[in-house]
């Protein structure tokens, strides 16, 4: 095997163990708190050994703020394309919430508290969009009060 072809899978591997180590930490964030955050935990669920976490994250800090930077690229870029994509913001709205509510979404926003997905009380019609609301032409919403 030439040396660039194992190069490049050594770099394949090291991706696909960092981003299994990413998944893992979520995981244990989500399911035991920052409290319970350990770096063993994470290599335990990641199924690695805990220097492997360490090969990748400097220590517990790091791999929380690659966290962070992970979840701007699954999460709020999407969010972002959404709001600021083509249409009335009814529309783009409406994309956001389908977006929420998608499984793979809602499992990621499941309250470790309780158990309930935050996805779940997203009504079909949000508020501003039901009877009693207006939506202008504009594209801007301006919601109405009812008694």
């Amino acid at each position: 095997m030439p040396a660039s072809t194992t190069t490049t899978t050594r770099a394949v591997k090291a991706a696909e163990t960092r981003l299994r180590i990413l998944d893992s930490a979520r995981r244990v964030l989500a399911a035991e708190g920052v409290e319970r955050f350990t770096t063993r935990r994470v290599a335990e669920l990641a199924r690695v050994s805990h220097g492997m976490v360490h090969y990748h994250f400097k220590d517990k800090r790091d791999l929380m703020l690659a966290l962070v930077v992970h979840a701007r690229r699954d999460w709020v870029e999407p969010l972002e394309e959404l709001v600021d994509g083509p249409g009335t913001a009814e529309e783009r709205m409406r994309a956001v919430i389908a977006w929420m509510a998608r499984p793979a979404t809602t499992e990621v926003m499941r309250d470790r508290r309780s158990g309930e997905r935050c996805g779940d009380t997203i009504s079909a019609a949000p508020p501003m969009l039901s009877q009693s609301s207006s939506i202008s032409t504009s594209g801007s919403t301006r919601a109405t009060t009812s008694a």
